[in-house]
This record gives C-alpha cells, sequence and structure tokens, in this order.
C-alpha cells in the first residue's frame, strides 16, 4: 500500500519545527553566517568574473568590425534616404 501523502498544513508545521530546531541551535539553514574570520574566496579559473580592467572585446568573427560598421552606415543612410515611401492613407482625417 502507498503511503499517504502529506498535506500541505502538515508539511508546513514539519518544516517550520525543523527550522526552529535548526535556529535554536545555532546552524541555522546549515548556512554559515558571516563574521570576521571568515575570508574573501579567491576567483578560481572557472568563475565569470571580471573587471573593468580586464575586460576583452568580443569577437566572433574575423570582419564583426566592418560587418557592425556596414550596419551602422545603412541605419544612418536609411535615416537620409528611405528606400520604403512614407504611406499616410491609413491615417485618420483630422476632426473639426
Amino acid at each position: 500500500m502507498a503511503a499517504k501523502q502529506p498535506t500541505i498544513a502538515d508539511t508546513d508545521t514539519r518544516e517550520k519545527a525543523q527550522d526552529l530546531k535548526n535556529w535554536s541551535s545555532g546552524i541555522g539553514n546549515a548556512v554559515p553566517a558571516f563574521s570576521k574570520n571568515d575570508a574573501k574566496p579567491a576567483p578560481s579559473h572557472g568563475t565569470l568574473l571580471q573587471i573593468e580592467a580586464e575586460k576583452k572585446e568580443r569577437m566572433t568573427t574575423n570582419t564583426s568590425k566592418q560587418v557592425a560598421a556596414d550596419l551602422e552606415k545603412e541605419k544612418s543612410d536609411e535615416l537620409i534616404k528611405p528606400h520604403a515611401k512614407a504611406d499616410s492613407s491609413k491615417d485618420e482625417e483630422p476632426k473639426a
């Protein structure tokens, strides 16, 4: 026969009792508290920490700078001489 699933109230009561037991013993949620004896962990080779001075430019292809420049030029050219005509046929007539 399968075990009966505990209700939410039963689970909540059990978890609160466990928290009270842990915190009253000084363990907390099994996470050590910060104290003056704790040292800052040294970054390992696997960390994603990047200091501003150490940030390197991302490079995806050999021509990425040229592609970015071409896209910027295309965007500015579009503002100067758009390739699509302005269509105001869907605009409402002014109301008097």
